[in-house]
């Protein structure tokens, strides 16, 4: 299942590379300069989907100086972002680029790809809480989707303004512009 994983991430423009000892925030994957790196052994599909998520909703003149610690990035993007109107541009992308909206990004893309819910997030992911975030997602109901809307991604469940393919968990982009 990596395999799938790791050529449907390559396929959006995540470069996503075999690196035997691979190490980073998550078992088994690494994040060096906007690229993942993954140990074919010790990976999971769930924590390349994440890792994947992060990197997917960072906006994309900043996603190559993505490490590890995504918070060297984040503190160069609130440098340079100008904040003077939070609603447009970079200051909203900057303001939907958190772990939850990650995790409901990674949702949409493994689902999207034909993964089982229980690859895309392990029981034990999310310190054993996978299987209610699984819930919350499935039925629409975790925060991270409203990120995501916010975000231009996709249009939140009962926005009746939208087309149906536009409704999380369809995302009508992969990436952040």
């Amino acid at each position: 299942m990596i395999e799938k994983v790791t050529i449907a991430l390559n396929d959006i423009g995540i470069e996503c590379l075999p690196l035997n000892g691979a190490k980073g925030f998550v078992d088994g994957v690494q994040i060096k300069n906007g690229k993942i790196f993954y140990c074919p052994i010790k990976a999971t599909p769930s924590n390349i989907l994440h890792e994947a998520g992060h990197l997917a909703i960072i906006p994309n003149k900043y996603r190559g100086k993505a490490q590890d610690n995504l918070s060297a990035v984040m503190s160069v993007m609130a440098k340079e972002i100008d904040f003077s109107n939070p609603d447009i541009g970079d200051a909203r992308a900057f303001m939907q680029c958190g772990d939850t909206e990650a995790t409901a990004w990674a949702y949409a893309f493994g689902k999207r790809i034909g993964l089982s819910e229980k690859l895309i997030i392990d029981d034990k992911d999310y310190d054993g809480s996978g299987a209610t975030i699984r819930i919350q997602l499935k039925s629409s109901h975790y925060m991270g989707i409203n990120g995501l809307a916010a975000a231009g991604f996709c249009a939140r469940p009962g926005m009746h303004s939208h087309k149906p393919s536009n409704i999380y968990p369809n995302l009508s982009k992969w990436l952040q512009n």
